[in-house]
């Protein structure tokens, strides 16, 4: 009787240890803080005044568990609350009469511009 007991509990954890496997990698492991993380999910992120209303944020974000690095590390640059690019304030170009801020398009070639004044973005071709 004990040993049918024990093959039961065996191949219950046999089953169990099958199931975690099968089920999907929705999460992304960061091992820095022991802590585990969605993909997607903002792990960090610091936010410097660079001035004239612009802000310089950087974040380090969860990858997905397919990605080849666990997290990934973004700059973003905005003006007062609105995200101008994810760039950082070396790529962009602000005009001398401070109207216009010029930025590369995010994975394409060419740039576009934000008007800050109405926030109308205009693509530069």
């Amino acid at each position: 009787m004990k040993k049918v007991i024990f093959l039961f509990v065996f191949l219950a954890a046999c089953q169990t240890s099958v199931v975690n496997l099968a089920a999907p990698q929705e999460f992304s492991a960061y091992a820095g803080n022991g802590k585990i993380y969605r993909a997607g999910d903002v792990i960090s992120q610091s936010v410097r005044n660079l001035g004239d209303g612009f802000y310089a944020v950087y974040k380090e974000v969860a990858n997905s568990p397919e990605h080849w690095e666990a997290i990934a590390h973004y700059n973003y640059l905005y003006y007062g609350e609105t995200e101008v690019c994810r760039c950082n304030r070396e790529t962009v170009k602000l005009s001398n009469d401070r109207k216009f801020i010029t930025y590369p398009k995010e994975g394409e070639l060419g740039f576009e511009q934000l008007n800050l004044v109405t926030m109308e973005r205009i693509v530069i071709e």
